[in-house]
């Protein structure tokens, strides 16, 4: 009989292929870092959320290779990537972990990108390295205090469990019908592929949100003015992260652009990869198209 895992590995790679992404891996001293690679044009590093991976990025690369060298490691602790106790997996040390993945695959500075606790990641990247960042892309991004008036984060101030961190196929089925806004297709293998995974790195996932809770994370001191250009995406449906928050991302993110996507959840470029790629291909072309 073929094997879950043989399946879930199978239709990734189908994914992968159809939308022009090679798989690649480096390592960076003790963490080793698969990534997915594709495209030609401008650098563009995709950083996924939390609890997710490099897949989260394929379908809306597929819209976006024609334009950019798309780009989408594994964060270390999540992923394929190496989950070692010793590691910081605070937003900053993250950002850190980008810089240095930057370095070790070419990049000098490129377009940044990210969904989630990837999105607080790429704005600690453009604080701490503003050099290596040409625009910021934050679809539904962590940072700032009022995202946190959600859906979840009222079940977890109610019952002190963070629906992100899965034990069981329960807390799967739970938190999928927090994250997308009417439920999306998953094969059977890639679906039980990815609980196994899940509930094997929960106890880490449970240290790396506690690393999270840290008042550091967050993007509301005075030195969070960022001029880099920077789209502010949010599914209006979104019960992980508040939309509330936008007027906060506003404030820090002088030269922004906000798009509010009806009819989504909490991951925009696998709910509508189409339309979130045509939002950043316009976007990019009013910045950048006369440099």
């Amino acid at each position: 009989m073929i094997s879950n895992q043989y399946l879930a590995r199978f239709w990734l790679a189908l994914e992968r292929l159809g939308s022009g992404l090679r798989s690649r891996s480096i390592t960076l001293g003790e963490l080793v870092i698969p990534y997915l690679e594709g495209g030609s044009g401008p650098d563009l590093v995709l950083i996924h959320g939390f609890g997710a991976d490099r897949y989260n990025f394929a379908r809306v690369a597929k819209f976006l290779g024609q334009h950019f060298h798309v780009i989408i490691p594994d964060l270390p602790g999540f992923g394929d990537a190496s989950k070692l106790p010793t590691t910081s997996y605070d937003m900053r040390s993250q950002a850190d972990h980008v810089a240095a993945f930057m370095n070790s695959v070419g990049i000098k500075s490129a377009h940044i990108g990210g969904n989630s606790m990837g999105g607080s990641i790429a704005a600690h990247l453009a604080m701490r390295h503003p050099d290596r960042v040409r625009s910021l892309w934050l679809l539904n991004a962590l940072g700032c205090p009022s995202a946190h008036n959600s859906a979840m984060h009222a079940e977890y101030q109610k019952t002190g469990k963070l629906p992100l961190i899965i034990r069981s196929v329960g807390d799967f089925e739970r938190l999928m019908s927090l994250v997308v806004s009417r439920k999306m297709f998953m094969p059977n293998s890639v679906r039980n592929a990815f609980i196994q995974r899940a509930i094997r790195d929960a106890n880490l996932h449970e240290v790396i949100a506690q690393e999270l809770s840290d008042p550091q994370n967050t993007l509301t001191d005075a030195s969070a003015r960022i001029r880099i250009p920077t789209l502010i995406v949010w599914g209006e449906e979104d019960r992980i992260l508040s939309p509330s928050c936008i007027p906060e991302q506003q404030a820090i993110f002088l030269d922004h652009r906000v798009v509010v996507m009806k009819g989504t959840g909490h991951l925009p470029m696998l709910e509508n990869p189409k339309t979130v790629a045509h939002d950043y291909l316009e976007f990019i072309t009013s910045k950048f198209s006369t440099q």
